[in-house]
């Protein structure tokens, strides 16, 4: 679907809202940051930073599942970045969300995300609002 020069790709894995450990840097800054996570899925992740990053930028990073011992490493590519504005106690605040594809991630770790994915979205208690639409 073409909407003026941008393409749009459908999602190819469900996306599961999940607070989770991530680190990431930005190619070639070599300081890592330490964020969480909104959303993650078989094929990329969404995380919270404090500025935007440009679309097609490459990232490391590493996820942390529970229950896995090491975090996962990842390379990724940027689809979107998109400022969120919200109020919490009262006062305005201000967070970038990132939507990354993973671009290099063994089979192994993408089957891990996969796995806890699923297995999350069977859980009597989780937030059944995995979506399998949009990019990423």
């Amino acid at each position: 679907m073409e909407s003026g020069s941008m393409t749009q790709e459908r999602r190819r894995f469900v996306r599961f809202q999940a607070r989770l450990p991530v680190q990431y840097t930005v190619e070639p800054q070599s300081k890592p940051v330490q964020t969480f996570s909104k959303d993650l899925g078989g094929g990329g992740v969404c995380f919270f930073a404090q500025v935007p990053v440009a679309a097609g930028t490459r990232v490391q990073a590493a996820l942390s599942l529970p229950g896995r011992e090491s975090p996962i490493p990842f390379t990724a590519e940027v689809i979107c970045s998109e400022q969120q504005e919200f109020k919490a106690k009262g006062q305005h605040q201000r967070v970038v969300e990132v939507d990354v594809r993973f671009v290099e991630i063994a089979p192994h770790d993408q089957a891990d995300i996969m796995h806890y994915v699923m297995a999350s979205l069977q859980s009597p208690h989780a937030n059944k609002s995995g979506t399998a639409t949009d990019f990423g």
